[in-house]
């Protein structure tokens, strides 16, 4: 009748060309205020085109095509007599081009992705086998169509053929999708199949391919012929291109929320928005989760302020905290198509990995995929790598089973390896993390399906296994103590800090029984700062405890901050902190508190007030406190040695040498020696000076042997005062 392509058709009506397609193949029949606007360009009447939709699925089709003998006339009658002939052949309704063109999908509101399709058209044009690969959701197939199309602008004389192999999610045999195809071309097998494809010099889309053994048969195609994959990773190998597609970049996210919230009025949502662009990283920026939530916004139940708000507090609320699971955080965590199709055990494990990543504020620094450093989004959470034997712990299943869990979430693209570097971590298995983009997933699908108290108890889980690790290699240190600690104290630390950042009542911050093991990893991680001098990250997690309003650990707290201010060469402001803690210690606290504000004393030349604490710290020391009675015991050695008693400060320092030796603490040990040489040489034992000199160096190399770590400066202080024993100047 008219002649009309889909463009054309799609223009006058002010439509999406997909619109137009639907219509044709019956999948959906135009709107109220669709239909009589299609009546006049047809020139019917509207109970004409209600018959002619009705009659059968290709009516309009039909309708649309010319129905002469010579399609050439058609063509000039419905361009005008200055048609050019290339367009005129390419009009004609003959060619089987546009036919099956027509079966390739088009993505509606497909915005961005120009990189993609580049490379895609590109690599059509130079290899027989392309195949697009990603993780389900990102937009992989959306961008081959769009690539197919616009290869097809390319090269119009090729014919294009698309199969779905996943119709409504359920895997097909490729013989059983192909059997319409190969009855239309007349063959009867994979090899005539892939024969008549070449000498069509057709295009070939073969669309959510799951398996490469699955399509094997028909890669690659026979030159001239073209075949194009859509699938996972594993289709990118052998004679097949692959062509990676990943998320879209945070400026298409905004312009594809942007296209997709167009109302009656246009566009209710501005990209530029800050607010927007928050809110498609908390999406993670897959397409189908935005596209979702742009609808709703659009639609009016949910609006850009409560949707991010609701996003934001369901993504960095602490895990055992009851949050109330939103419209908005429905809306995203239906849309993770590659999370449904995974596992019921994998999908137990990534949803149960949301309980460890850290909740960072805008000025912290993360590392991309490339490797190039930026700068997080208020709200974005950051993923901490996870050992294999701690995924375990989460899941409650053997490290076996977990290990074929990672391996699926590997292959989805869930996790990444994290490269090893330390001996105890291989023993865990390895470490993984999760993609930045997919942590907030995982944080909205646990608290979607997991209740508050089976959070609360698997992070108990987690939080005692790791409490248990911490404590053993920070009371016994070692090279593979040390290296477990620098693999993993980020993953500690973010535990603390996120333990402890509730909303609301801070008094229901911590549930009963993760009180004790959290509080026990925290003392444990600020003994490895305390020895790796790691201050401002120690006196984070003193500001993490402090929101937990208990007397032991407020006093604890204190502490922990006199001993930081006093390294830091503040010895006043230490001793103001150690005095508010003396009121909150118990008996064995107080004599710890004691001994570091005598320290600081001795920092500030007040010699007197520091040898009264020593000695009130002595008196409420436990026999079985070790290390505390030769922390101690060096203090007044160290005082009396000042203050010019050096037969006191010899007898105190020897006191402190045999305490450490006791408890087999190599530093302390060392440390009491270096000082006793001073102490020896003033009471004229000279021989018995240099035999302590020798001793501590050899505490030194049997510490630095033990734990890998550089003992410079202690070596350093046994030289300097053997030399001030050979200079007659034994003043420390």
């Amino acid at each position: 009748m008219l002649g009309l392509t889909q463009e054309a058709l799609a223009e006058r009506l002010e439509v999406a060309v997909s619109t137009v397609a639907r219509w044709e193949q019956g999948a959906t029949a135009p709107r109220a205020w669709q239909r009589g606007p299609l009546a006049d360009v047809l020139g019917v009447t509207l109970n004409q085109l209600d018959e002619l939709l009705a009659a059968d699925r290709l009516g309009l089709s039909e309708a649309l095509a010319p129905v002469v003998d010579e399609p050439g006339d058609v063509v000039r009658d419905a361009l005008g007599s200055s048609a050019p002939p290339s367009l005129e052949a390419d009009l004609r309704p003959e060619a089987p081009v546009d036919q099956h063109r027509d079966e390739v999908p088009r993505a509606e509101g497909f915005v961005g992705r120009a990189r993609e399709v580049r490379e895609i058209v590109e690599a059509l044009e130079h290899h027989r086998a392309v195949a697009v690969v990603g993780r389900r959701g990102a937009g992989s197939s959306v961008c081959a169509w769009a690539a197919v199309h616009c290869w097809h602008d390319r090269e119009p004389a090729r014919p294009a053929f698309y199969v779905d192999l996943r119709p409504e999610g359920r895997p097909t045999p490729l013989d059983a999708a192909l059997g319409r195809l190969t009855h239309d071309l007349g063959s009867d097998s994979f090899a005539a199949l892939r024969d008549r494809l070449a000498g069509q010099r057709a295009l070939l889309v073969l669309d959510n391919v799951g398996d490469p053994d699955q399509v094997r048969a028909l890669v690659p195609l026979p030159e001239p012929g073209r075949v194009l994959l859509v699938g996972g990773p594993e289709l990118g190998s052998g004679s097949v291109h692959a062509v990676p597609v990943d998320e879209p970049g945070p400026d298409e996210a905004t312009e594809l929320f942007e296209a997709a919230s167009v109302g009656p009025d246009g566009p209710t949502v501005n990209r530029m928005d800050p607010a927007v662009r928050e809110l498609v990283d908390l999406c993670g920026r897959q397409p189908r989760a935005i596209t979702g939530l742009a609808r709703g916004v659009a639609r009016g139940p949910l609006n850009i302020e409560g949707a991010l708000e609701t996003l934001r507090l369901a993504a960095a609320a602490p895990p055992h905290q009851p949050v109330r699971f939103s419209l908005a955080a429905v809306a995203v965590a239906r849309e993770d198509v590659a999370y449904g199709a995974l596992s019921p055990g994998s999908r137990r494990l990534f949803r149960r990995l949301g309980l460890v990543p850290e909740y960072l504020g805008r000025d912290a620094v993360l590392t991309t995929e490339a490797g190039e450093p930026r700068r997080l989004l208020e709200g974005e959470l950051t993923p901490r790598p996870v050992a294999l034997e701690a995924m375990a712990t989460l899941a409650g299943r053997s490290i076996r089973r977990v290990g074929g869990q990672v391996e699926e979430l590997s292959r989805g693209r869930f996790l990444q390896p994290v490269p090893s570097v330390a001996s105890a971590e291989v023993e865990e298995g390895g470490r993984y993390e999760l993609r930045p983009l997919l942590a907030a997933y995982a944080r909205l699908h646990v608290r979607h399906e997991e209740p508050a108290w089976r959070r609360a108890r698997i992070q108990v889980r987690l939080t005692r296994y790791l409490a248990r690790k911490a404590e053993r290699w920070a009371e016994r240190p070692s090279t593979a103590g040390r290296e477990w600690f620098a693999c993993h104290h980020q993953l500690l630390a973010g535990l603390v800090t996120m333990a402890t950042s509730c909303t609301g009542d801070r008094a229901a911050s911590l549930p009963r029984p993760l009180r004790r093991w959290w509080f026990r990893l925290a003392r444990a991680l600020c003994l490895w700062y305390a020895d790796e001098g790691r201050l401002d990250e120690w006196w984070t997690v003193c500001e993490a405890v402090q929101r937990w309003e208990r007397a032991p650990a407020q006093g604890w707290v204190r502490n922990e901050r006199g001993v930081i201010l006093r390294r830091q060469g503040h010895p006043r402001a230490a001793i103001a902190e150690l005095n508010k803690a003396l009121s909150r210690r118990g008996r064995r606290g107080e004599a710890q508190v004691l001994t570091n504000r005598g320290l600081a004393f001795l920092d500030l030349g007040s010699l007197d007030a520091a040898i009264v604490d020593f000695k009130r710290a002595a008196q409420r020391r436990s026999p079985r406190d070790r290390v505390g009675i030769g922390l101690t015991e060096l203090g007044l050695g160290v005082a009396y040695l000042r203050s010019g008693a050096a037969s006191d400060a010899r007898r105190h320092l020897v006191k402190a040498a045999d305490a450490f030796d006791r408890a087999d603490e190599l530093r302390g040990s060392a440390s009491a020696r270096t000082n006793l040489v001073l102490a020896e040489w003033e009471t004229g034992a000279h021989n018995a000076a240099v035999e302590a000199g020798e001793m501590a160096l050899e505490k030194y190399a049997a510490l630095e042997r033990l734990t890998g770590k550089d003992e410079s400066e202690g070596r350093a202080a046994v030289h300097h005062n053997l030399a001030l024993c050979r200079e007659g100047r034994t003043s420390p």
